[in-house]
């Protein structure tokens, strides 16, 4: 009997045993899929990171080829604006200049039919560069206004007003041309 008890005793030792053998397999096995399923996560999200960075990266890019045609249009508004300045200070000058010449010869019809001549083709010139330095305005704000959303409506009430005047002055110069 005192066999049998200890015959039982090994027999129930060997099943706890069997049992801890069985439960650490099973943890084993669960730190492996635990440990697979981190790998995984890691590749994923290294993957997302990488995906991130290069959307970003274009982002940028598109933002800055962006902000290089806006540069490249306000250097053209600049330069249309100078010159359009330029060409109004020219007309200052030679509409001064008539203005002296006028004024020392004497007062015939003849001569203020030539002047109002020469300055309907000053204001055809005129009233042509300011058409199209106030057409270059509309494109400008317009592109402004879809590349700045939060101040289109700033930018596109400008452009309204260049538009308006853009088509005054090509009445005037219709008019004169007419």
């Amino acid at each position: 009997m005192a066999r049998r008890d200890a015959d039982d005793r090994e027999r129930r030792a060997d099943a706890r045993e069997q049992d801890a053998d069985d439960r650490e397999q099973l943890a084993d096995a669960r730190e492996q899929f635990l440990d697979e399923l981190a790998r995984d996560l890691d590749m994923r999200m290294a993957d997302t990171q990488r995906r991130s960075q290069e959307a970003i990266g274009r982002s940028q890019d598109r933002l800055a080829a962006a902000r290089d045609r806006l540069d490249r249009s306000e250097a053209a508004l600049r330069r249309s604006l100078a010159s359009a300045g330029l060409a109004q200070a020219q007309i200052d000058r030679a509409d001064a200049a008539s203005e002296r010449e006028l004024a020392r010869r004497p007062h015939d019809p003849g001569v203020h039919l030539e002047r109002a001549k020469v300055l309907r083709r000053r204001l055809l010139v005129t009233a042509a560069a300011l058409a199209a330095a106030e057409e270059k305005l509309v494109g400008i704000h317009e592109e402004l206004a879809s590349r700045h959303p939060a101040q289109a409506s700033e930018y596109r009430a400008i452009a309204e007003a260049a538009r308006k005047a853009a088509l005054q002055a090509r009445d005037i110069e219709q008019q004169l041309r007419g």
